[in-house]
C-alpha cells in the first residue's frame, strides 16, 4: 500500500539509537591475550609474556614473514586512531619498536576487534577496508570529517503534506538536544547550538567544536516546496518526511493538487503520472539553473514509501551542473532511502546524524524503529543507503 493510503504512527516514542558497543576483545581472545586486553596494555603493567603457545599471535608473525610484509608505522597510526589514548602505552612500544612483533599483533587484534572484524592480527585488505570505512563513513555512509571541515554542519528538515505532527516532534527533539530557535519566517525556523564532537576518523584525538544549523520547513508553511529545493542544493544534510506520491517525488500539498509537489520523477502509479503531466522536473530545473555543486559534499535522506524509486534520477543525469553533462558522483551525495511503504517519523535519522552515528547505526535504528511501529519486520529491513 503506499504511503499516502496509509495511516502513519507519526512521531511516537524515540527508540534509543544502539549505543556503541564494546569491542567484545577478550571474548574472542586466548587466555594469554584476554589477561593483556583486561589489563589495557597501560604503564609499567603492560604485559611482556612472550607468545609461545599463543596462536593467534604465532599465526600472525608467521603470515606477516610469509608475505614479507615490513613495519609500517602508518599501520600502528591507523590502530591507535582507531582505539584512542587507552592504548596509547602499546601504541608507543610498538612506535618505539619499529617492527612486527608481538606487541604490534597485539594492537592489530585490538584494532580490529574494535572495528568489529576478525581479530586475527593481519593487516590484509580487510582491515584496511574497515580502518577507511572508520575514516570516511565508507562507500555507502557518511563522512563526518567532510561534514565538519568548516566547524558547521547545516541541516534542512522537510516534513510533508499531512505531517505537522512530526514538524512538530522534530521541533521538540531539537530542544531536548539543546538547540534555540534562532530566526522564525513564514517559511522556515531555524535552530542553533554549538555541540563537541570526537574527531571524525580519528580517536586518539580531541573534541571539536561545531556549529550546528537545523532549518525546519513543514507542509503549512509558506513555499515549502521552494524551500525544500533549497535545502538540496545547499544543505549540507536535507532530510525529507512525507508521502512520496508513488516515486514521482516529495509534496507539500493535498495528493489531488500539484503546486507543492517537488517532482523528481515519473511515478509507478499511472494515475499520479497523470496528476502531474503538466509538472516539470524539478532536479532537471534546479540543474539548468546551475543549483547543484558538483564538489560539495551532502546527504540526503528520503524517509517516504519506497523512495528507493528516486534513486535511477539522481543517480542518472538529474543531478547535473549546468551544462547537463556531468552528475553529481556517489563519493559527493549519498543517497538513504526505503525499500517497503513506511509509518514512522524521521527522528531517529535526526537524531542520528546530530550525534554522529554512521549510517548503519542509523539504518539499524531505523529499521527497529518501523518494526517496533508497525508490528511487522521485512527481510533486509526497510532502510537502504546508495
Amino acid at each position: 500500500m503506499e504511503k499516502q493510503e496509509m495511516v502513519r504512527s507519526g512521531a511516537g516514542n524515540l527508540s534509543p539509537l544502539s549505543p556503541e558497543s564494546s569491542d567484545g576483545m577478550t571474548s574472542m581472545m586466548p587466555p594469554t591475550l584476554q589477561l593483556q586486553a583486561s589489563a589495557g596494555f597501560q604503564g609499567n603493567q603492560m604485559n611482556q609474556a612472550t607468545s609461545q603457545g599463543d596462536p593467534v599471535i604465532e599465526q600472525a608473525l608467521a603470515w606477516y614473514k610469509a608475505h614479507k610484509i615490513p613495519y609500517q608505522k602508518s599501520m600502528a597510526d591507523d590502530m591507535y586512531k582507531v582505539l584512542g589514548k587507552s592504548h596509547q602505552a602499546l601504541y608507543q612500544q610498538v612506535v618505539a619498536n619499529k617492527k612486527i612483533d608481538e606487541n604490534f599483533v597485539r594492537l592489530v587484534i585490538a584494532g580490529q576487534e574494535k572495528l568489529k572484524i576478525k581479530g586475527d592480527g593481519k593487516y590484509g585488505s580487510g582491515t584496511k577496508t574497515a580502518v577507511k570505512t572508520f575514516k570516511t563513513g565508507g562507500d555507502k555512509g557518511i563522512d563526518y570529517a567532510r561534514l565538519f571541515a568548516d566547524k558547521k554542519l547545516e541541516i534542512g528538515v522537510a516534513i510533508g503534506d499531512e505531517f505537522d505532527n512530526e514538524a512538530r516532534a522534530v521541533i521538540a527533539l531539537l530542544k531536548q538536544e539543546g538547540f534555540k530557535l534562532s530566526t522564525q519566517t513564514p517559511s522556515k525556523n531555524t535552530y542553533t547550538a554549538k555541540r563537541n564532537y570526537q574527531t571524525p576518523g580519528d580517536n586518539s584525538a580531541g573534541t571539536i567544536e561545531i556549529e550546528v544549523i537545523v532549518d525546519v520547513t513543514w507542509s503549512s508553511k509558506s513555499k515549502p516546496k521552494d524551500t525544500y529545493g533549497d535545502f538540496l542544493g545547499n544543505k549540507e544534510i536535507s532530510i525529507y518526511s512525507g508521502h512520496a506520491r508513488y516515486g514521482t517525488g516529495p509534496d507539500f500539498d493535498a495528493k489531488d493538487k500539484t503546486a507543492g509537489n517537488f517532482k523528481i520523477g515519473k511515478g509507478y502509479n499511472s494515475h499520479m503520472n497523470d496528476i502531474l503531466k503538466n509538472n516539470s522536473n524539478d532536479l532537471k530545473a534546479m540543474s539548468k539553473q546551475g543549483e547543484f555543486d558538483l564538489k560539495s559534499y551532502q546527504v540526503w535522506f528520503f524517509n517516504a514509501c519506497s523512495s528507493n524509486q528516486y534513486l535511477d534520477e539522481i543517480r542518472k543525469g538529474h543531478v547535473t551542473d549546468k551544462s547537463g553533462k556531468n552528475n553529481k558522483s556517489r563519493k559527493n551525495l549519498r543517497f538513504m532511502g526505503t525499500k517497503h511503504s513506511i509509518e514512522s517519523d524521521p527522528l531517529p535519522i535526526l537524531k542520528g546524524v546530530l550525534n554522529m552515528k554512521t549510517m548503519d547505526e542509523i539504518i539499524a535504528s531505523m529499521n527497529k524503529y518501523e518494526e517496533d511501529n508497525s508490528g511487522e519486520s521485512k527481510p533486509g529491513g526497510y532502510f537502504m543507503a546508495d
